[in-house]
Order: structure tokens, then C-alpha cells, then sequence
């Protein structure tokens, strides 16, 4: 699956929970509260990964597929709110680490 493929599938899946959400909700979720849905998966990751480091006790069964979940469940967001604030990303995404990546290699030519 190329990127396209997995944006198109982020979307068509994001189409699909908007009707779950109008039928419990009485209506489907706004940018505003993806990214509130997005701080949450994110907080969710952070304690999964302090677990996995050592840094948490470790109490949850299947860490490293819960973990993976969590990625997912961010990258399945980080790929609705583009669509929704019409980035593409297949353009914005590679230009963005050639620039990354000049700027790394600028910091490391200047020591």
C-alpha cells in the first residue's frame, strides 16, 4: 500500500466513524475535537512507551500491539485533520524533509 493508498483509507474509514458519531452523538466530530481526540491517543503513547522504557511500571498485557495501535490511531488523525485543513500531504510531506534535512546537514557543517 503507497501513501496515497493509506490516506485514502485513513479518509474512507474517517467518512464511515463520522456516521457513528452523528448516529450516537447527534452529530460528527470537528477539527476541534480531532485534536482533542488526538492529545488523548497521544497522552495514551507517552504512558505505554514510559512502560515499555522502563520509566512506568509495566502494566499492560501486549504492550508493543498496544503501542502499535496508538501510532496508528495518531497517523489515522494526523492524516484526517490534513484532509480536513486541505494539506496534501503527498506534496507538503517529502518537501518538508528535504528541508529537514538541509537543516540538519546545515547544523552539522557549521561545527
Amino acid at each position: 500500500m503507497n501513501f496515497k493508498d493509506i490516506i485514502n483509507r485513513a479518509i474512507s474509514t474517517r467518512e464511515s466513524f463520522e456516521k457513528f458519531e452523528e448516529k450516537i452523538y447527534g452529530k460528527k466530530w470537528d477539527v476541534n475535537q480531532l485534536m482533542l481526540g488526538l492529545s488523548v491517543d497521544v497522552g495514551d503513547l507517552i504512558r505505554l512507551v514510559q512502560e515499555k522504557k522502563g520509566t512506568r511500571p509495566k502494566n499492560t498485557d501486549n504492550l508493543d500491539d498496544k503501542i502499535a495501535h496508538e501510532l496508528c490511531d495518531i497517523l489515522w488523525v494526523v492524516l484526517v485533520l490534513a484532509n480536513e485543513l486541505d494539506v496534501d500531504l503527498t506534496h507538503e510531506f517529502p518537501k518538508n524533509m528535504i528541508d529537514l534535512q538541509a537543516i540538519i546537514e546545515n547544523k552539522i557543517n557549521d561545527n
